[in-house]
């Protein structure tokens, strides 16, 4: 299924950082990895993070008060495994920053929830119509704090978007049972200066079978505004024969971190 959405602003590093960020949060809990909205599981476990840490006012604790502190804040394996869940999550998120999709140039994000990702349950491309392009702009200089402000806006706006029609398009949640892991993929030129937290997947493919059934993934499409002129210019006086040769040399990034879902306990499971 393809879900086309149409922004009214150029689509640059920051509003691709918040879509991913939303999304993730959206396929976890979606497709029953998550037993809440994640965003109240990250505020709820970084309370009981911060309960679980001794308390010191000036002087050092003694140990007959960290004992005490122990006794009465035990934690438990299901909140041991969400503390996990939630670092995990934090560590994942933490990886998509504006600065590296803006340096790698990827135009295809590919978010895979499976046992690994050459066995897919679940999948969602995220294709750009556009690359992204921090343009500089020789005009009136804008207030960087207003500038921000603005940017954080439409980055709200663009992820608001996409989760709305990815939830009126009525897709139908796979029956997915027992935890599985999220990974994330970039498609970038070869030459893409990418730090170690991304690895070469030269070889992969995004065809998957679940039996006789082909798996085909969630394409969104967002489909940007124009890049001002001066943009449109460079890219028409750009080499054919390089642009092509940059299509023909990208490949698939795979990301070393990923997301393992916790077990949820549905009424089936009783």
């Amino acid at each position: 299924m393809e879900i086309p959405v149409q922004l009214p602003y150029v689509v640059e590093s920051v509003h691709l950082h918040k879509v991913l960020q939303e999304l993730v949060k959206h396929v976890l809990f979606f497709h029953n990895q998550a037993p809440g909205p994640v965003d109240d599981l990250m505020r709820e476990f970084q309370v009981l993070d911060s309960e679980g840490k001794p308390a010191c006012h000036g002087a050092e604790s003694s140990p007959v008060d960290e004992r005490r502190h122990q006794k009465r804040r035990r934690v438990t394996t299901v909140e041991r495994r969400g503390l996990k869940f939630v670092s995990a999550v934090q560590a994942f998120l933490r990886v998509l920053q504006p600065e590296m999709l803006n340096s790698c140039g990827a135009e295809e994000i590919l978010l895979v929830l499976g046992a690994s990702p050459t066995r897919a349950r679940v999948a969602f491309n995220v294709q750009l119509s556009n690359r992204l392009v921090n343009l500089e702009t020789p005009a009136e200089p804008e207030d960087p704090a207003a500038s921000s402000q603005k940017k954080s806006k439409e980055a709200n706006e663009c992820a608001r978007r996409v989760i709305r029609s990815l939830i009126t398009a009525g897709i139908d949640a796979p029956d997915v049972r027992g935890p599985l892991k999220l990974f994330v993929l970039l498609r970038a030129p070869a030459s893409s200066p990418f730090t170690g937290d991304f690895l070469p997947k030269r070889h992969f493919l995004p065809l998957w079978r679940k039996g006789k059934k082909k798996i085909h993934p969630t394409v969104i499409q967002l489909l940007s505004k124009t890049p001002s002129c001066a943009s449109s210019l460079v890219q028409l006086e750009r080499d054919p024969q390089v642009v092509e040769g940059e299509v023909n040399d990208k490949i698939w990034y795979q990301c070393k971190y990923y997301v393992k879902g916790l077990r949820i306990r549905t009424p089936d499971s009783f």
